[in-house]
């Protein structure tokens, strides 16, 4: 004889709900509806090293190479491998935020005190430039290693969004926006400046023209 039928409890039924569920999903999906499968693999090679006694607390890609920064303040740049070729101790706090120009000749970074470092990763050249306040963000002119004029972009926490020209006759900076709270994240590419505050994200080219261009010299950057 068999005996009474089996009683599921919740959990049961719900996972065996969701398995159902996902079944006739995966099913009925078309190729354009299924969340794509994402491979990585860890970096190896010297990063074990590296993050025994730190952690990474910022990264930026290349076309060449990767540089990782850590809690103790130093920036790595590794091949894709995971092989250091060149380390910088530039901070005395964590490594904040990290930008390559387009040729990933130069590596610029801060840790939220009032300076920015720039380093050539061929060279032995490397600028420090101080400011009044605490710097959160840097972005790098995607042209930087190619002009006469060194030009970056920087955030601070009182909200403003700053480009830096260094040329023979010193350093000028140019207030590009300000006012929605400390510059949280700020990208390059091209002619196309993008940041983010507390208020949210803006994209712009205009922020960028305004210096570049006589006409719209009076127009609000973004």
């Amino acid at each position: 004889m068999s005996g009474p039928p089996k009683l599921h409890d919740e959990a049961e039924l719900d996972a065996a709900h969701a398995v159902e569920h996902h079944t006739v999903a995966a099913t009925t999906a078309g190729p354009d509806d299924l969340e794509p499968q994402l491979k990585y693999e860890r970096l190896g090679a010297d990063v074990k090293d590296i993050l025994k006694d730190a952690s990474a607390t910022a990264l930026c890609l290349s076309e060449k190479v990767l540089a990782l920064g850590t809690s103790l303040g130093n920036i790595h740049i590794l091949d894709y491998s995971g092989n250091e070729v060149k380390r910088f101790s530039l901070h005395s706090q964590p490594v904040r935020h990290i930008s390559f120009d387009d040729k990933a000749e130069y590596v610029a970074s801060c840790c939220g005190e009032d300076y920015v470092s720039v380093s050539g990763l061929y060279t032995d050249e490397t600028n420090k430039y101080t400011f009044k306040r605490p710097i959160t963000v840097v972005a790098l002119d995607p042209r930087y290693a190619s002009r006469k004029t060194h030009e970056f972009v920087t955030g601070d926490v009182r909200g403003r969004l700053k480009l830096s020209s260094q040329g023979w006759l010193g350093r000028s900076d140019t207030v590009l926006h300000q006012g929605e709270g400390p510059i949280r994240a700020v990208a390059w590419q091209g002619s196309i400046l993008a940041w983010a505050s507390d208020v949210g994200t803006r994209v712009s080219a205009a922020a960028l023209r305004v210096l570049w261009s006589a006409d719209e010299a009076r127009r609000r950057p973004y």
